[in-house]
């Protein structure tokens, strides 16, 4: 049953370590084309304008560099290895409730708990 009130989350805690060249290239290139020009035009100056203005910043950028685009020299990928997901779930007519696993011993055990 789908429940409109429905919330999800997930957090996701461990080890983050920066990508190394080949994995932050690999991972680039994975990228759909909107994130590629996302990681070009979304600064912080462009941020602050108004979406009238980002738009048209957006659309100037494509039109001048289409979609092929290099990773700029400011990106930078990180991976985490992860040693705990929680995943909560609630909804206005339950209680929510967290299901967490948790890395120990190169093995995940997993525990329910009070939201």
């Amino acid at each position: 049953m789908f429940l409109e009130d429905a919330a999800r989350q997930l957090v996701v805690q461990g080890v983050a370590r920066r990508m190394t060249a080949e994995e932050a290239a690999i991972a680039y290139g994975q990228r759909s084309a909107y994130l590629r020009r996302l990681a070009w035009v979304n600064t912080p100056e462009v941020a602050a304008l108004d979406v009238d203005e980002r738009r048209s910043r957006w659309s100037a950028f494509g039109a001048a560099h289409g979609d092929d685009l290099a990773a700029p020299e400011s990106w930078a990928g990180f991976v985490v290895e992860p040693t705990r997901l929680t995943f909560w779930s609630g909804a206005a007519d339950a209680p929510s409730r967290r299901v967490e696993y948790t890395l120990s011993d190169a093995r995940w055990r997993e525990s329910v708990r009070a939201g």
